[in-house]
């Protein structure tokens, strides 16, 4: 993905290069010692860096953050739109993956470590529904429902490919793959992932144990966490 010249390996990459954060008996670690940190929730980083003129909102949050002593960002490293990041199954649009590219370089650069979300529970930004009707072939989710995500064969292969395009992606300014990059502190399996059709919350656990084995083979050195919002069922 994208042109140009770039470095060997993360340790020859250009730009601002944070420590790696790692867990050690459960806790954070970085620099050997245990880290702390205030995180924030900034979803549009990716919407405001694809616009030239509003790419300087995504320096100036992360300066303001940073600024406050904000170490950690969680975004989003999806769009499942026609206009998008990944406009149809497997096929993802340049511009917007350099606008990713942008986003995670200037983080590096103000000091923020990142989590990026894969993919939506809810219908913004195209989110699971837009996987069932990949693979289902329909136009619609009528007569579906965000289950078939979590059990159809090809939604689940259709999820991990998306999520290995991302994490190998090589960083068009800093040469850096995303699976290597420090600055990502982890990612996000989904946001807000739930399954109102099952309340033993099973569908969900297994979908979840299979995508963090597959995170954990693209992506060895970096975190991965769930997106839950602390409960499985319907409460």
């Amino acid at each position: 993905a994208g042109g140009g010249t770039y470095p060997r390996s993360v340790g020859e990459a250009e730009g601002a290069l944070l420590d790696r954060v790692t867990i050690n008996n459960e806790k954070f670690v970085k620099n050997n010692q245990e880290f702390h940190f205030i995180g924030f929730n900034q979803y549009y980083m990716l919407d405001k860096a694809r616009k030239p003129d509003e790419r300087h909102i995504v320096d100036e949050t992360l300066k303001d953050a940073k600024d406050l002593g904000m170490t950690v960002m969680r975004t989003w490293a999806f769009d499942d739109r026609p206009e998008g990041l990944q406009t149809s199954a497997g096929v993802f649009d340049e511009a917007t993956f350099r606008a990713l590219d942008y986003v995670l370089d200037s983080s590096a650069r103000h000091g923020v470590h990142v989590i990026l979300a894969l993919v939506n529970y809810w219908s913004d930004y195209g989110g699971m529904e837009s996987y069932v009707k990949w693979c289902t072939d329909r136009p619609t989710i009528a007569n579906a429902s965000v289950t078939e995500f979590y059990t159809n064969p090809v939604c689940r292969q259709m999820y991990k490919n998306a999520m290995q395009t991302i994490m190998t992606r090589r960083n068009t300014i800093n040469g850096r793959f995303y699976s290597e990059d420090p600055t990502i502190l982890g990612w996000d399996l989904a946001n807000e992932p739930r399954n109102p059709g099952d309340p033993s919350s099973n569908t969900l656990s297994y979908w979840i144990e299979e995508m963090s084995q597959f995170a954990k083979l693209i992506s060895p050195r970096q975190l991965v966490t769930t997106g839950v919002e602390g409960f499985f069922g319907l409460t």
